[in-house]
């Protein structure tokens, strides 16, 4: 997470962004834009987390919480005026096809978004709740490779990483 208050008082990720998000949600929302389902934004924003790096579609995301699309991009925009999201717009060398193209969804602050998944411990895979090995790290790992002139040389990144 980016949030400076977790390292000036040491305060735990786990403790920090429940809070967080509930003064987000009752204070700041509220007050922006007009929700009167708190509980349905919440259900929003863990939807949105869930819909990480895919490609947004607002009706599909309405018909799952029973709102009407208008409702989620307002929602969204909220999100993305606090930099909280934001949607990636697809690149394409034809310009039609730029504004065409559904975009895609991201999260500023990747300990809010494990947050939001309910990852809470580095070590545990947030899929099959056991804990992680260096032979589980290493299959889950995306093989990126770095082309110099002679040969491709493979590197290893992670998928993501959670500071606990």
């Amino acid at each position: 997470g980016a949030y400076p208050r977790l390292y000036d008082k040491s305060i735990g990720p786990n403790d920090f962004y429940p809070s967080y998000i509930k003064t987000y949600v009752e204070r700041d929302v509220r007050s922006i834009v007009n929700v009167q389902e708190l509980n349905s934004f919440r259900k929003f924003m863990r939807l949105l987390a869930h819909q990480t790096g895919q490609l947004f579609n607002a009706s599909e995301i309405a018909k799952k919480l029973q709102q009407n699309s208008k409702t989620i991009q307002r929602w969204l925009s909220v999100l993305e005026t606090n930099y909280i999201a934001f949607t990636l717009e697809p690149w394409h060398t034809n310009l039609s096809k730029r504004v065409v193209k559904t975009p895609k969804l991201y999260f500023f602050d990747t300990g809010l978004l494990c947050n939001l998944l309910g990852i809470k411990n580095k070590d545990i895979n947030p899929i099959t709740k056991k804990r992680q090995t260096e032979k589980t790290e290493k299959r889950m790992s995306l093989k990126t490779y770095s082309v110099n002139a002679k040969k491709a040389v493979p590197k290893t990144m992670p998928i993501f990483s959670v500071t606990s």
